[in-house]
């Protein structure tokens, strides 16, 4: 995964993107009524510390624990 940009991806059939807010995020891509993103999961601003932080919206399983179910995609 890059550093820089919002990088898409699916898990599980959801889709769903990082974003440098900061800090990194797990953020829905549906945008809401006032153009913003539903934040789901807000994590470190370190980057690599990012990828292994437990997130509940990846099943409790850090970036790079789930990383083998992770479909990148562009949006």
């Amino acid at each position: 995964m890059e550093r820089y940009g919002d990088e898409f991806f699916e898990y599980r059939g959801r889709k769903l993107f990082i974003q440098y807010l900061p800090p990194w995020s797990i953020v829905d891509p549906t945008v809401l009524d006032d153009g913003a993103y539903p934040v789901l999961f807000s994590g470190s601003h370190d980057f690599r510390e990012f990828l292994e932080q437990k997130v509940p919206v990846l099943d409790g399983r850090s970036i790079h624990d789930a990383y083998s179910e992770i479909r990148l995609f562009s949006n």
